[in-house]
């Protein structure tokens, strides 16, 4: 069971650079993402609100090369409720409409 006073907890998120729809403009990469994140308690109830957040993604073509071999780095700071025993998180392409998720137990959360 989590502590009602847990702190913040800062995501961080590696997605898959090769997966999301680019598109190319003169000599930039562009694509667009939606995270979406959802708590929910232990008999599977959703816990506080249903966050969502999109994310515009432009950079030279160079930086683009890079992130295909090491990932697109995301952080987003999260509040958990008490009530929460698992992190649902969602990842949509808003331009190919697929998506991604994972669940979290947050007993594999430690703190640092």
């Amino acid at each position: 069971m989590l502590c009602e006073t847990m702190a913040p907890w800062k995501m961080h998120l590696t997605v898959d650079a090769g997966k999301p729809a680019w598109t190319q403009q003169s000599d930039r990469r562009e694509s667009e993402i939606e995270v979406l994140t959802r708590f929910t308690s232990e008999v599977g109830v959703q816990a506080g609100e249903i966050s969502a957040r999109k994310v515009g993604i432009k950079m030279p073509h160079q930086d683009y090369l890079r992130v295909l071999s090491v990932g697109l780095s995301l952080e987003k700071v999260l509040q958990i409720p008490a009530s929460a025993a698992s992190l649902r998180i969602l990842i949509l392409d808003s331009r190919s409409g697929e998506t991604g998720t994972l669940t979290i137990p947050l007993r594999e959360i430690r703190d640092n």
